[in-house]
């Protein structure tokens, strides 16, 4: 089978590649928190439904069903908030390895009487000042401040009876400590997530994974044959192929 000598002409021309986009040679430094922030999100949700279903339930078998339910949203809330916790006082370390945000501290001091009221708001007041230190971080200061107290509140209120302006202040309460964690985790997670180091911080920080590049085609170097001589390609076709 003769092979056809154009298919080896040295003199064609080499096929131009386009070199990969910003976006494929993206490097996360960061752990992503988003995952498990959401998670959390959605377990903190059915836990505060299943709360207002509580009260309209009454007694039965229906408030069995519904204690269970909210007893496991809690334990699931628990355990994917103090991960994402973590992981956001992991990240802030990284930016800022003198940041002062310990992730087992921030989280071994949620099971510490008296010092659990202070310290988790302390550290995530921490984590939200290094992670938006090339942001406007806008309310975030003040409303983790809004949430803690208004989280505290809805865990207290709740064991002082049910007269009509406790129930009142805990139903607020609960209320607006459900949004302000919504809007806390979903923001410090996206920032963290889009945190791209300065030339001058790229020498410490090793990136945790690189998006992967596709590999691109050698371009072969081709000889030049002199005139009126056959290049080396055309006579392998030859004696390859059984003659011209």
């Amino acid at each position: 089978m003769t092979k056809d000598a154009s298919e080896f002409d040295p003199y064609q021309p080499p096929t131009v590649v386009n070199p990969p986009s910003p976006e494929i040679q993206a490097k996360a430094y960061l752990q992503d928190a988003r995952v498990i922030g959401n998670a959390a999100l959605v377990a903190i949700s059915i836990q505060v439904l299943v709360k207002f279903l509580m009260l309209a339930a009454g007694q039965g078998d229906m408030l069995v069903m519904l204690t269970i339910i909210h007893v496991l949203a809690f334990l699931g809330s628990a355990v994917c908030y103090l991960i994402w916790v973590y992981r956001v006082c992991s990240n802030a370390l990284r930016i800022n390895p003198q940041g002062d945000t310990s992730p087992g501290w921030a989280v071994g001091s949620h099971f510490i009487p008296l010092v659990n009221w202070v310290v988790p708001i302390v550290t995530l007041r921490r984590v939200i000042r290094i992670s938006f230190q090339r942001k406007n971080p806008g309310s975030l200061p003040v409303l983790v401040v809004v949430w803690w107290i208004s989280f505290w509140c809805s865990n207290v209120l709740i064991r002082l009876g049910t007269n009509p302006a406790g129930f009142g202040l805990w139903c607020l309460s609960l209320i607006v400590s459900w949004g302000g964690v919504i809007i806390l985790v979903t923001r410090i997670s996206r920032c963290q997530s889009e945190f791209q180091p300065d030339p001058s911080e790229r020498s410490r920080m090793i990136p945790l994974s690189t998006s992967p590049i596709p590999d691109f085609p050698a371009i072969q170097s081709r000889q030049s044959k002199p005139p009126g001589q056959p290049a080396a390609s055309d006579i392998e076709a030859g004696w390859g192929g059984g003659g011209v």
